[in-house]
């Protein structure tokens, strides 16, 4: 299941990392989310089904709510389109509200507090699947799916599971590659500079890596290494990989088991439940991130900092960072793809597509919702209308993008409108832009059909029962893991032992416990 693989030049998409939210984890009823959808309820005054009213009949309007990455000045007309081609196709209109991605938790918190009545809601790594269902936010939509979603059901497949429940749908993550690939992304100009762009391409250790920095801390005013402890990136990637041993090909890819606090991993050989904070691994990861912070490789502010590499990389200071990708084609794409600084990446492993980044982008319709059909028939929409995806990625042809003649887009000089491929259902139906190249959808797809899959894709836990415990627990993490993973602990050895004593004490034990327990019935289940 954890694929090990050295060398090669990568990169790939920036990975948010999961922001606990409100409420419980996975699990509950169906009821508590909503209850199932009944398809034949009436919806106001529309037709008897969304796409009946298609064609010049009544018109059901919807109320998405989206997160912005991107310029939105000019999405009027591009929403104009949107809805001229959704109401001939199904009867639907949309209206789309953006939140900034930095103010996303903080409204959509107020949203849900106030029961505001929304027909779409993005899932997000900031706001997850998890957060959204634990909050009983999340209406059933199994039923509504295999009478208005068919063609979700068709292209979705194995993702679909990731958004379940007792077997039951709730969410529709986005159809893109989703297996990761752990990479140390590098500007290229500097390598360079310093004459040791060839002995960077060669990294297979830490030590390589080591003497890379050491390069660059001793030579330039570039910080070497980015670390940003709320994620936990720094010398690993917390939930993602385990890349502690010296050798990389020694890294693996982690089962995360769903957990949106981060606290619960599974060994896919025993099915253990383990925290991945109480092994020796970690100690060596926290050992290691003190080693370079105290040589002044490390981000010295990153324990607190609200800054993403790609922050730092688009302000000129950053040199370096651990990341995770997920696309093919990753030497071509990663020529401009950080506003057209030049990066060289090496691949460290693979991880295997888990619940959490299967489910990461997507869209669900909340229990406030007196849409349900309309909103999943226009997500339907999104999976298969190559114009609809195209609008939502780019915009207005000729205002905002060109065509070129490989299928490939160019944004004009001052586009009013763009966004991401990955936001919008299939992403595959979108232009890939000019760094890709034309044959980059091809290839995603080709991706998708070997991708390696966890199998605890469709295991979700309800966490009633330990709710104090995994609050306990995720506020003792909040304390002591962001400067053990930048390597800002003063004493590294003490703070471990404290935040282990600390983590016992708050009940990590009994949430590995009762996991196990979830775990070891789901699995009976799967043999049954």
């Amino acid at each position: 299941m954890k694929m090990k693989c050295i060398a090669g030049i990568l990169t790939g998409v920036m990975v948010l990392s999961v922001i606990a939210g409100c409420g419980n984890s996975e699990g509950g009823s169906a009821q508590s989310n909503g209850g199932a959808v009944d398809t034949g309820s009436a919806r106001g005054n529309t037709a008897d089904s969304p796409s009946e009213a298609g064609g010049g009949g009544d018109i059901t309007e919807l109320k998405a709510v989206l997160m912005s990455q991107g310029n939105t000045a000019g999405w009027d007309d591009v929403e104009a389109e949107i809805n001229r081609i959704a109401g001939e196709a199904i009867g639907v209109n949309i209206d789309v509200e953006w939140i900034e991605l930095g103010s996303w938790n903080q409204q959509i918190n107020l949203k849900m507090s106030s029961q505001e009545e929304m027909d779409i809601i993005m899932l997000t790594p900031l706001m997850t699947f998890s957060n959204l269902y634990g909050a009983n936010q999340l209406m059933d939509i199994t039923d509504v799916l295999e009478d208005y979603g068919q063609d979700i059901l068709d292209i979705d497949g194995e993702y679909l599971q990731s958004a379940s429940v007792d077997g039951r749908i709730y969410g529709i993550p986005n159809y893109y590659p989703k297996e990761g690939t752990a990479i140390i992304q590098m500007r290229t100009d500097v390598l360079e500079n310093l004459g040791i762009l060839e002995q960077a391409e060669n990294i297979t250790t830490w030590d390589d890596y080591e003497e890379i920095l050491k390069a660059v801390k001793e030579q330039t005013e570039y910080v070497p290494m980015f670390c940003v402890g709320r994620t936990g990136y720094g010398t690993t990637v917390v939930g993602h990989i385990d890349v502690s041993e010296n050798d990389f090909s020694q890294a693996e890819g982690l089962e995360s088991a769903g957990d949106p606090y981060g606290l619960v991993n599974i060994d896919p050989e025993t099915n253990q439940v383990y925290c991945y904070y109480l092994t020796e691994n970690f100690l060596q990861d926290a050992a290691r991130a003190a080693d370079f912070y105290q040589k002044g490789y490390m981000y010295q502010d990153g324990a607190n900092s609200l800054q993403t590499a790609i922050d730092m990389f688009v302000s000129g200071s950053l040199f370096s960072t651990l990341n995770i990708a997920n696309q093919p084609k990753i030497k071509e794409t990663v020529e401009s793809s950080i506003q057209g600084i030049d990066l060289t990446v090496v691949e460290i492993c693979n991880e295997p597509v888990t619940r959490s980044n299967a489910n990461m982008w997507g869209y669900a319709v909340p229990f406030t919702s007196k849409n349900p059909e309309a909103a999943v028939e226009f997500i339907n929409l999104l999976y298969t209308n190559e114009a609809l995806a195209n609008l939502f990625v780019w915009g207005i042809e000729g205002r905002d993008y060109t065509v070129n003649e490989d299928g490939t887009v160019t944004k004009t000089e001052e586009p009013q409108y763009e966004s991401e491929t990955f936001f919008y259902g299939n992403s595959l139906l979108a232009y890939p832009n000019d760094i890709k190249g034309g044959d980059f959808n091809d290839l995603s797809e080709e991706v998708i059909q070997n991708q390696s899959y966890s199998k605890y894709l469709g295991f979700s836990c309800e966490t009633d029962a330990i709710a104090n415990e995994l609050a306990a627990c995720y506020n003792v993490k909040l304390e002591y893991a962001p400067s053990l993973v930048c390597g800002s602990s003063s004493d590294y050895a003490a703070d471990l032992e404290a935040f282990k004593e600390k983590l016992e004490s708050s009940g990590i034990q009994k949430i590995l416990d009762y996991y196990q327990e979830q775990l070891n019935q789901w699995l009976n289940n799967q043999e049954s």
